[in-house]
């Protein structure tokens, strides 16, 4: 029997979690059922050494979505692909290029944020630029044979704000992230190394990790926590990620005089023993679809404080249970402040081994992969 021929596509692997996503059913795809190909415009970013040596790379030279097009329709027609799965920017390209797929090609997109606070950023920048961003992104929910989101908040915001009839809405499906617990538990016991500089044992250590983007909320973050310092002198925050907003969130933590306190040592390609070693996860994004890590903290019996922003969230945390929800209406600085101290109070009272059993269950790249080799299957 000829095995599926399918075909992912990407702008690059920079380490964010789409492209951590990607990378995990990448590793972990069936070779008995598949032949894999990669389209990616360019081979870069922290997690290009990670992509496993049997895959077949096509690259275009360059990120930007719509000149990919042509790119993808070539790749698509010389490998005569059965499936082309795609995530961010190439989302829409694919979604596009399918208008001119051979018959039996099927066109599979997967949004990693909700969409509606996604396209208000644009909307913000330039009103020309936000229609021609919902028009392209609407797109791909009538060209897309399938649609993947990673929560039923997404799925709603999403039929929502396209107002799409049924006929386009049955095309969504949501799929979890898939967490590689496993690996995540074995590199979490590798020696601190350097990095245990940063750590005080004897300090309530916050963490979060992510981007260094708007979209991350790390301005707010670092607010909150100089207040909750002010308070306790106990208390530590690292950052862990890069982004275009590094040189101000350093000022920022400079001027608020927590350099001491705050530590943003960059992207730490094992970021799980840092994270093993900490109290509490934080997440203070603006928006999110759901947060890899998040659960990722999870499944190390990591309780979670988390903006209550547009995003899964609410299907992944429960008050009291493995977390504590930050209200975003009114001072989201005092409400992020004041729940991590509640959590400060709180965190040592948690049955986190029981949850880490249920993010094993649901989130499990083995139970994950199932599902998404189901559906490209079929």
């Amino acid at each position: 029997m000829s095995k599926c021929i399918i075909l992912f596509a990407v702008p690059d692997f920079k380490g964010g979690g789409a492209e951590r996503v990607f990378l995990n059913i990448i590793k972990n795809i069936s070779r008995d059922a598949f032949e894999i190909h990669l389209v990616v415009g360019l081979l870069e970013g922290e997690y290009c050494q990670y992509l496993p040596d049997d895959i077949h790379i096509h690259q275009v030279g360059n990120v930007k979505s719509i000149s990919s097009v042509f790119f993808i329709l070539k790749v698509v027609w010389s490998i005569r692909a059965d499936v082309v799965f795609s995530t961010l920017g190439y989302a829409v390209a694919s979604s596009l290029a399918s208008i001119f797929f051979p018959k039996n090609t099927k066109c599979i997109a997967r949004f990693g944020n909700t969409l509606t606070p996604y396209l208000q950023g644009f909307k913000q920048e330039n009103f020309v630029k936000y229609v021609y961003q919902y028009l392209i992104n609407k797109s791909v929910f009538y060209f897309s044979d399938c649609v993947i989101v990673q929560s039923e908040y997404m799925k709603d915001d999403a039929i929502t704000l396209f107002k799409l009839k049924k006929k386009y809405s049955n095309k969504i499906i949501k799929i979890n992230n898939p967490i590689d617990i496993k690996e995540i538990v074995k590199d979490s016991i590798v020696p601190l190394g350097t990095y245990s500089l940063n750590i005080d044992n004897s300090c309530i250590n916050f963490v979060s990790v992510g981007r260094l983007t708007f979209q991350k909320g790390y301005k707010n973050l670092i607010k909150a926590f100089s207040i909750v310092n002010k308070r306790y002198s106990n208390t530590r925050l690292i950052i862990l990620g890069d982004g275009d907003l590094r040189n101000p969130l350093e000022s920022l933590v400079s001027n608020l005089n927590l350099s001491n306190v705050i530590f943003l040592p960059g992207f730490l390609e094992n970021p799980y023993r840092v994270l093993s070693k900490m109290d509490i996860f934080v997440s203070s994004s603006e928006y999110e679809g759901v947060s890899n890590a998040m659960l990722e903290s999870l499944a190390l019996g990591l309780p979670v404080v988390a903006t209550d922003c547009p995003s899964g969230v609410r299907e992944v945390i429960s008050n009291n249970e493995n977390g504590w929800l930050v209200k975003t209406n009114g001072n989201i600085v005092n409400n992020l402040s004041g729940t991590m101290i509640y959590a400060m109070k709180h965190h040592m009272k948690m049955d986190m081994k029981t949850e880490k059993d249920k993010v094993y269950k649901q989130y499990s790249v083995s139970f994950i992969m199932q599902e998404y080799n189901n559906i490209f299957l079929s």
